[in-house]
């Protein structure tokens, strides 16, 4: 298939990817030449329509607002747009988005583009014209950026949630008007979930004293450096980086406080059971020996990358999530049930209608979506087609 990502500065960074099963790969330089043409008509529209534009969250009628449309209000939270500097009408000035604005990525005007860019892939390839299974992939990030910026229960992400909603139903009517009634299926997932925001977390979940909210690399090396007694040397800075919980220690540091690295990792993976912010931590050597006894263990282990992942994996507690950005109102990355949980929905031809109970991986899209096209699932997948929601 064809994946493109469109040009920095562009409405959206979008990835769709659209492949036939019967033609030979096109050559990659003819690919972005033509996707580029794509990218910028619907960039040029976009920002023209965007210059000066204010995003006027609509939200449910019971929310504070300053003016009310029908059931809806409007403009209780406007967020004025800043344009990239390379993009067609900003004024070539550095981005620097500050709270109440948005970036282009962060608005509306991203998931709109990003419709476009898939109706165009639908028009311009000629998707489903012919009895040859086609493919074509919609990764939707604005909901993604705004869910981060905003919290996931957010008026914004609400808002967003809900425009995105109805361009999928849009672009389905399409699918049955160029396609073909019965003659399409599509599967929305996610990847992943998030932590609910501080300020409903503290109402409806959290006692006063608990820990929630964003855990920056700052307070965690300041806690590595504590618990190493690196303080009482005259020493801070041991871990070299921390990255999503990730640890990475730095050798001379270790070297004058007389730990090894295996010694080091193993006082912090266990200091961090009793850190209020944290739910626990497993170190290289507990993911490389991981077995059945421990589930999140065995979680964790199949993403330890050996040489990349650091020396220690700190896990949030419950509420908590990574980022050094006081902006920033929800995150990802814990092993709590509301982080790895999301949706996987089926619906058009091919699919038994019905709820399904049974316990599903990520890992079973890609065979369910190859069973779908009637292929082969690619040889190194580790996933399982889910037979009992496809017709036979």
């Amino acid at each position: 298939g064809a994946r493109r990502g469109a040009p920095r500065g562009a409405a959206s960074r979008w990835r769709v990817l659209a492949g036939r099963f019967d033609r030979p790969l096109p050559d990659e330089h003819l690919l972005r030449k033509r996707a580029a043409r794509v990218a910028r008509g619907r960039e040029r529209a976009a920002c023209a329509k965007a210059s000066g534009g204010t995003w006027l969250v609509v939200g449910p009628a019971r929310q504070p607002a300053r003016r009310r449309v029908g059931r809806h209000v409007v403009g209780s939270r406007p967020h004025p747009l800043i344009l990239p500097k390379n993009a067609p009408g900003a004024d070539g000035a550095d981005v620097k988005v500050k709270a109440p604005a948005v970036a282009l990525t962060q608005h509306p005007l991203a998931l709109e583009g990003l419709f476009d860019l898939a109706r165009a892939a639908l028009e311009g390839e000629q998707l489903g014209t012919d009895d040859t299974p086609d493919l074509l992939i919609v990764s939707i990030s604005a909901t993604d950026r705004v869910g981060h910026l905003f919290g996931a229960e957010s008026p914004e992400a609400l808002d967003l949630a809900s425009r995105a909603d109805s361009a999928l139903a849009d672009f389905m009517k399409l699918l049955d008007s160029k396609v073909g009634r019965g003659r399409w299926t599509v599967t929305v997932t996610a990847d992943h979930g998030a932590t609910p925001g501080k300020r409903t977390v503290r109402r409806f979940e959290a006692a006063p004293f608990d820990s929630v909210g964003n855990l920056s690399s700052q307070q965690i090396e300041a806690w590595i450096d504590r618990v190493l007694g690196a303080p009482a040397k005259g020493l801070k800075g041991v871990a070299l980086s921390v990255d999503g919980g990730a640890v990475v220690f730095d050798p001379a540091k270790l070297q004058a406080l007389g730990l090894t690295r295996e010694a080091a990792a193993r006082i912090v993976a266990d200091s961090a059971f009793a850190n209020p912010w944290l739910s626990g931590g497993y170190t290289a050597d507990d993911a490389r020996h991981a077995g059945a006894g421990d589930p999140l263990l065995a979680r964790v282990a199949l993403g330890w990358y050996p040489g990349r992942s650091g020396d220690v994996l700190l896990l949030t507690g419950a509420d908590v999530f990574y980022d050094d950005s006081a902006r920033t109102r929800a995150g990802h990355g814990g092993p709590q049930r509301g982080q790895r949980l999301v949706p996987f929905l089926l619906y058009g031809a091919g699919i038994r209608p019905g709820i399904y109970r049974q316990p599903i991986s990520t890992l079973d899209i890609a065979a369910t979506t190859a069973r779908i096209l009637g292929i082969e699932p690619p040889a190194q997948c580790e996933g399982q087609a889910r037979y009992e929601a496809l017709a036979p």
